[in-house]
């Protein structure tokens, strides 16, 4: 019962805490504020002050980071184009893009993001560059395993039509076979 209420208290204080820093404009570092809110449970007050940043790419990145963690990569992907429409080169965005994509199983946009995740990694520092060259290799790796898969299922369609339309040959010949034949007396 104790716990209950220290934890009760807690997520209480704390949201006192982020609510007056918003009010007085004193605020501190929005993703700071979201994370906080989020961990506690309170997904409807991360969303709000997410929104509420004045900087709009802020207010994006916390909202990528707030829908990624929800598991809604088609968010993502929607908010991580804005933001990257906001800021090109933001890898971080970028490689949020492309995570989405990949959990999507989108082969066409994870190829894409990849593609602008790698270009923007070339016109970085190396220092910089270097956390992301491990998911850009996966990515790489995956990226080809979902287009060689879309090859597979795009030859099995076209095989598909083949033997339906020679399926449909074979019936409209046997049809008029049948009614080319001498009626029975």
């Amino acid at each position: 019962m104790r716990e209950v209420e220290r934890s009760t208290r807690a997520r209480a204080i704390a949201l006192l805490l982020v609510g007056a820093s918003m009010e007085t404009g004193l605020r501190a570092d929005t993703m700071e504020q979201v994370q906080r809110a989020a961990s506690l449970g309170e997904f409807g007050q991360a969303q709000r002050i997410a929104e509420l940043e004045p900087d709009a790419l802020a207010s994006v990145r916390a909202q990528v980071w707030l829908a990624y963690r929800a598991r809604d990569f088609t968010a993502v992907q929607a908010l991580a184009e804005r933001g990257l429409a906001l800021d090109p080169t933001d890898l971080w965005l970028c490689e949020r893009s492309l995570a989405s994509a990949l959990w999507q199983r989108d082969a066409e946009a994870a190829a894409n993001a990849m593609e602008r995740l790698s270009a923007s990694l070339a016109t970085v520092e190396p220092s910089v560059a270097e956390p992301f060259l491990g998911a850009v290799a996966e990515a790489r790796t995956q990226v080809a395993s979902l287009l060689s898969a879309e090859r597979v299922v795009r030859a099995a369609a076209l095989r598909s039509k083949i033997a339906t339309v020679l399926i449909l040959g074979a019936v409209l010949a046997a049809l008029a076979w049948l009614g080319l034949r001498p009626a029975r007396a």
